[in-house]
């Protein structure tokens, strides 16, 4: 038993993950989906034993591909805040540090925490050879302080990726219904699709939000619409921001799709009003049907909550993982379904 506890250790390491702070139920969801169950100590805080080549391998999987997470750091010790400055005394620091160093202090809990460059000072103390470096340091130590408890980690993973440039005003062709970056980034997460070599399919691909993030996470991707404008401007999106590995095709997504995929991704179509037409509710539930047939191991797919797409999911015989709401205005809501054959 104690060899078996043992070689968990060596092959594992806690993690925390720290949230954005933004739809805090997506943003464990999407985390969870690639790595695994995690343990909530807060609304942003998450803990999670995670697989130490997937944390050290920067050519498989990794964090980069998470939307609504701040930063991922390796846990070097849990304490209070009453006895903080003599676990941080007690500490070997020199088995953490490489190079130089930098302290940045995240307050979940809302109390009166130490100030940064008094945690800095203590550690440089308890450091052979000391450098400070607050610009891209080699480490970077964070204190998460949360509840009445203390994490300090050696970060991993800083979330450095510039959705902003990518917002739908910022594309060439631009469609004001198309998502937000960040959320068509989580929903391709939600997916749980890890492997490169696996292909995600958007089979309402409009404008190209989707494609866009799912072939900048590496993975090929392909477009299914009926619009050849659509197409046309998918096109041009796509090559603006350098993107070769994908592919569309003017089709019917309820009919027999050419491709295979196990992944798939859709904010479905609802024109400018909220309100669905009986020609829209025909077209959800064939495509529901479809995705059935299709055999697909994850879908994602978004509805306006005004909707009641209940009935089409029941007899469309898909099963609901997970669902949540994404609130876009006052006038409209977003309905989030993980689904399943």
């Amino acid at each position: 038993m104690k060899k078996i506890l043992a070689k968990k250790r060596e092959t594992t390491m806690k993690t925390i993950f720290l949230l954005s702070g933004e739809h805090t139920d997506i943003a464990k969801a999407e985390v969870e989906a690639l790595f695994g169950r995690t343990k909530s100590i807060s609304e942003r805080v998450l803990i999670h034993d995670i697989a130490k080549p997937i944390a050290k391998a920067k050519t498989k999987m990794s964090f980069t591909q998470l939307a609504y997470t701040k930063s991922v750091s390796q846990v070097l010790f849990k304490t209070t805040a009453k006895n903080l400055i003599k676990k941080i005394n007690s500490y070997p620091w020199n088995k953490v540090y490489k190079k130089n160093f930098c302290v940045r202090i995240n307050n979940i809990s809302q109390k009166p925490v130490p100030k940064e460059f008094e945690m800095a000072d203590l550690i440089w103390k308890k450091l052979k050879n000391p450098v400070t470096q607050l610009t891209g340091p080699e480490t970077l130590i964070q204190f998460i302080f949360v509840n009445n408890e203390v994490y300090c980690g050696k970060t991993i993973f800083i979330n450095e990726e510039q959705f902003h440039k990518r917002q739908p005003h910022m594309r060439p062709e631009f469609s004001p219904i198309s998502l937000n970056p960040k959320l068509a980034r989580a929903m391709v997460n939600l997916t749980g699709i890890k492997d490169k070599k696996d292909v995600l399919i958007d089979p309402f691909c409009g404008t190209a939000g989707i494609l866009l993030e799912a072939s900048i996470m590496g993975f090929r991707s392909i477009g299914y619409d009926i619009d050849e404008n659509c197409l046309r401007k998918a096109k041009t999106n796509l090559e603006h921001f350098g993107i070769k590995n994908f592919s569309l095709k003017m089709l019917d997504s309820t009919k027999k799709w050419p491709d295979k995929a196990k992944y798939i991704v859709a904010d479905l179509p609802y024109g400018k009003s909220a309100k669905l037409s009986d020609e829209k509710t025909k077209l959800y539930r064939e495509f529901l049907e479809n995705l059935k047939r299709m055999k697909i191991k994850r879908a994602v797919i978004s509805f306006p909550t005004s909707y009641d797409y209940i009935p089409l999911i029941k007899k469309s015989k898909l099963k609901v993982k997970n669902q949540f709401d994404y609130y876009i205005h006052k006038s409209m809501t977003k309905k989030i379904l993980v689904l399943s054959a």
